[in-house]
């Protein structure tokens, strides 16, 4: 059985038999459990995540911007531009978990979201002002 990439930051795997020492074995695990670490995220919500991901790196490439790693402004900006497209709250939110999230899983510092939730708050505000309802799943 092969073990499953685990997310930077998440454990260190390595093979049993490299581990001598104890700080080696206790940084090691076994196929079984990178398996239950991958599979901790629903298959739908990683294909959202895949989606969102695909989204903000083609808005980066059109913006000029970098997606790995993305600047505090760069997050903020395309929560801008998201409002300006006039998505829903969930799915600005939705974005702005999955660049967090590519960004842990790659062990990079992710960006700081305040700027990005400020840019929703006022687009949540603009919207219930226009008289837009959040719809129920």
């Amino acid at each position: 059985m092969t073990a499953l990439p685990v997310p930077a930051g998440v454990l260190e795997q390595r093979p049993a038999d490299t581990a001598t020492t104890a700080d080696g074995l206790d940084a090691t695990i076994s196929a079984a459990t990178a398996a239950r670490i991958e599979a901790a995220t629903a298959a739908h919500t990683r294909r959202a995540y895949t989606r969102q991901w695909t989204q903000f790196t083609a808005w980066c490439t059109r913006a000029g911007r970098s997606a790995m790693p993305c600047s505090d402004a760069t997050l903020a900006e395309y929560a801008s531009a998201l409002a300006d497209a006039d998505a829903g709250t969930a799915t600005i939110e939705q974005a702005i978990s999955t660049i967090r999230r590519r960004h842990r899983d790659a062990g990079q510092a992710g960006p700081d979201t305040r700027g990005a939730r400020l840019v929703l708050r006022t687009h949540r505000r603009d919207r219930a002002a226009a008289g837009a309802r959040t719809r129920q799943a």
